[in-house]
């Protein structure tokens, strides 16, 4: 994997025009030739279109360093500003803004919002909290208040400097995938649409699961929510669906086997098909049936083949979400859409 990423990367530096040319550059050629087979050509768009969700997350991880170097800079640059108009040196500055600060009484309330009362929770190795009055724990009450203090002051000197932050994060690529095998439940007639490329089998689809469940039951009256199967085999769970599928059990089996606290047999989702009040029968044959598995494996072929690598992803109106498990990138987005002339 780390070789893979360490290509990948190369990629994006030979490749500025991924970045969408937010900085207004003229896009470079990205249909050169890459390799031949004899005379059979393979272009840089080729290779681009089968990694770009790898590409978009390199391109995104890119853009949050970039972030972060550019909040340094300007919080150099505002409080040497700052500390120059009175005269002072940026560490004295900031020494005052503290201190008047504490004068104001401002850390009893920063105690109450953050509930540190209780203790104040710090990460050595594991979560642990200290009492406030202890050493330990007065050191990082006040750590903690005095970077929110800074904080607070630099977004102050943003407004009295007009800063303005040109930075964007990079455009989703749109992913169109036809013919794709996915369930929808929601609202069926919305043009915004929000696809889990997700896996039973996979600890992270497993356990970002009830966000997802979150996000249905919160916009299932204005979005056509769907969930398709990737994996690198055709599991017996994912093969367990799309046979309930065909009886109209897809989404109660769905949430059988996401509920279930460990991976289950054939015994058990035969057992929870038998619950469902599916025809077993019929849910056996289908589920021995050998197009079951074909179909889903061709699925998992047109995942791959469309740039996806990762589970689980999820897609609003074709465009990847650079951070699957994040509940506020994935309100944003939707929100967005629902906004837009085309949601």
């Amino acid at each position: 994997m780390k070789k893979k990423l360490k290509i990948i990367f190369k990629i994006i530096i030979l490749l500025p025009a991924l970045t969408s040319c937010q900085n207004g550059n003229h896009p470079i050629n990205t249909d050169y030739v890459v390799a031949y087979i004899d005379s059979l050509q393979i272009s840089i768009k080729q290779v681009d279109i089968r990694a770009r969700q790898e590409i978009y997350d390199e391109l995104n991880r890119v853009y949050l360093i970039r972030k972060i170097a550019l909040e340094e800079i300007l919080r150099e640059k505002l409080l040497g500003l700052e500390a120059t108009k009175y005269n002072l040196t940026i560490e004295k500055l900031i020494d005052s803004i503290y201190y008047m600060a504490l004068r104001h009484n401002k850390l009893q309330r920063f105690i109450s919002e953050n509930h540190y009362s209780e203790g104040i929770p710090a990460f050595e190795r594991t979560l642990k909290y200290y009492e406030i009055q202890s050493e330990d724990g007065n050191n990082i009450l006040h750590k903690r208040f005095k970077e929110y203090i800074l904080k607070n002051y630099i977004d102050s000197l943003k407004l009295v400097y007009k800063t303005r932050v040109l930075l964007e994060p990079p455009i989703p690529p749109n992913i169109k995938i036809t013919n794709l095998l996915v369930h929808y439940r929601g609202n069926l007639k919305s043009k915004t649409n929000c696809i889990i490329i997700s896996d039973f089998e996979c600890e992270m689809c497993r356990k970002y699961n009830p966000l997802f469940d979150s996000l249905y039951i919160k916009y299932k009256d204005k979005v056509k929510f769907g969930f398709t199967n990737f994996g690198s085999y055709a599991t017996i769970s994912a093969i367990a669906t799309e046979c309930a599928a065909k009886q109209g059990k897809f989404w109660e089996m769905h949430d059988a086997l996401f509920s279930l606290s460990d991976l289950p047999d054939t015994t058990r989702i035969f057992s929870i098909a038998y619950d469902l009040d599916i025809n077993i029968n019929e849910f056996k044959n289908d589920f021995y049936d050998k197009k079951t598995q074909n179909a889903i494996e061709n699925n998992l072929n047109l995942i791959i083949n469309s740039g996806i690598y990762a589970t689980p992803t999820i897609m609003i109106n074709n465009r990847p979400i650079f951070n699957s498990s994040s509940i506020v990138e994935i309100e944003q987005l939707l929100l967005n859409t629902l906004s837009s002339p085309d949601g």
